[in-house]
């Protein structure tokens, strides 16, 4: 009984230690400031000039670091863009935009996918009047959900979201209803290292593996000190 006890004990402490610690941030400074090995893996200025403004069937970056495949962009055909600054539909407070922007045609329906997990991840959100859905997972997991029904503020459809979980982030799904053309999007993509455990986690796994050691050796001992045919 003693033995399932600290069997119990070793697996709580390392369930502990590998729940996800998750935050969301919509506010880029407290991103940064939380995240401060983030760095910038995508902000499309390095994409080649002859496929800006044109429907693509899916867009990697020269760094090879994030992938954009479409899900849909009813009524048209999957798509996304790497809209040019001016070329695009977007609210009158983000026109002109000075830089290219990740965008799509319709309802806008993407996954992107990174290269490797991170632990942080944030960009800036060019949102229209209507819905907007970022759901961001680990593998298959749901880590945490934004939903934009409206600007922010009023007159004011730009602004940020972001991210950071102790279990790495792999990809993030991006769902705009009532879509047009081109008139949703992100841009300046910052993404964070798999960091190391914090001090707390560190002690619960030690704890953990202690279990498991004080465990076989408490048995071992038993073992040695019984006569063999009282073992088990």
């Amino acid at each position: 009984m003693k033995n399932y006890s600290l069997f119990a004990f070793m697996l709580f402490c390392s369930a502990s230690a590998l729940d996800a610690q998750v935050t969301t941030y919509t506010d880029a400074g407290d991103f940064h400031g939380a995240n401060p090995d983030a760095a910038m893996i995508e902000n499309f200025e390095d994409s080649d000039p002859a496929i800006r403004d044109k429907t693509l069937s899916s867009y990697t970056g020269p760094g090879g670091e994030i992938s954009f495949t479409p899900l849909s962009s009813y009524p048209f055909d999957p798509n996304v863009v790497l809209a040019s600054p001016g070329v695009h539909q977007f609210a009158p407070d983000q026109t002109p935009t000075t830089s290219i922007i990740l965008a799509a045609t319709g309802n806008e329906d993407f996954v992107a996918t990174l290269a490797s997990p991170a632990q942080a991840l944030g960009f800036d959100v060019y949102s229209n009047d209507w819905p907007l859905t970022l759901s961001f997972f680990n593998g298959e997991t749901l880590l945490g959900t934004f939903t934009f029904d409206s600007p922010p503020e009023a007159g004011n459809n730009f602004t940020f979201a972001g991210i950071s979980a102790l279990e790495g982030i792999t990809s993030f799904r991006w769902t705009a209803t009532n879509g047009q053309y081109w008139n949703t999007g992100i841009d300046n993509i910052y993404a964070g290292p798999i960091g190391v455990p914090e001090p707390t986690t560190w002690a619960l796994m030690l704890l953990g593996f202690g279990a498991i050691g004080l465990s076989l050796r408490s048995k071992r001992m038993l073992n040695v000190a019984m006569p063999r045919s009282d073992r088990r």
